[in-house]
């Protein structure tokens, strides 16, 4: 196999081969990917409030959900919220737009730097 001929083993492990050579990873979208946290917002003295409530007295906190800001990876596959993919491929668009035009006008730019320079100097 080290030497380029093709062989009836190398023909029968090509799956294994193929699988070796990762395209790219593979990404899962989980709406259960959440976290809790509390919304003290309604709460006029939260000191007073959380002394309270280590008592028993009941609170204005909100427990709420929001999609977790992180994804888990576990064997080659990415597990995300799907809010978070849509943000990360948002992002990750304006950043290809941006770099794309950045070297196609950073291509432009400089020669027309140049040529002007070299029509200023005598």
């Amino acid at each position: 196999m080290t030497d380029g001929t093709i062989t009836s083993a190398t023909i029968a492990n090509w799956k294994s081969m193929m699988a070796a050579v990762p395209i790219a990873p593979r990404i899962v979208e989980n709406s259960l990917l959440m976290e809790s946290y509390e919304d003290w917002s309604q709460v006029r003295s939260p000191s007073r409030a959380r002394r309270r409530m280590k008592l028993g007295h009941r609170q204005r906190v909100r427990y709420l959900q929001r999609p977790m800001r992180k994804g888990f990876e576990i064997d080659g596959v990415i597990y995300v919220h799907p809010e978070i993919l849509r943000e990360m491929k948002r992002s990750l668009a304006k950043r290809i737009d941006r770099d794309l035009e950045a070297s196609f006008m950073g291509s432009i730019i400089p020669t027309a730097l140049d040529e002007r320079s070299e029509q200023t100097q005598p």
